[in-house]
């Protein structure tokens, strides 16, 4: 059996969406250069449920300003581990607190690089 390669990409945080509150959710848009591919956006919808579970997991308020924040390397980093694992990335991502939970190293990353403080 032949061994599948690593892909790789830049992925690149574009901002949020405003409204997306009716969603369930905060959102983070990026934009993926992968080698051999034409430019794409992502759109990652980290939910409530996933917001809240992240606050707990870190120890942080769960604030609007953390969902924010949250919502960006939650999604930078399940989007890098979709490509790295060559997994199919589609244009919108919904990130819940299961699919968080289903990605321990993707909750590890998060906890590495997460800003210090409040």
């Amino acid at each position: 059996m032949a061994a599948v390669a690593r892909r790789k990409a830049d992925v690149r945080y574009e901002g949020g969406s405003a409204g997306t509150e009716l969603w369930g959710g905060t959102q983070a848009n990026f934009l993926v250069a992968e080698e051999g591919q034409r430019l794409r956006e992502v759109a990652v919808l980290l939910t409530d449920a996933g917001a809240a579970f992240l606050a707990g997991y870190l120890g942080r308020e769960d604030s609007e300003a953390f969902r924010a924040l949250a919502a960006r390397e939650a999604g930078q980093r399940l989007v890098e581990r979709l490509i790295a694992t060559s997994r199919h990335t589609p244009p919108i991502i919904m990130v819940s607190r299961a699919a968080l939970e289903a990605e321990p190293e993707v909750l590890a990353a998060v906890k590495r690089g997460f800003p210090k403080g409040k």
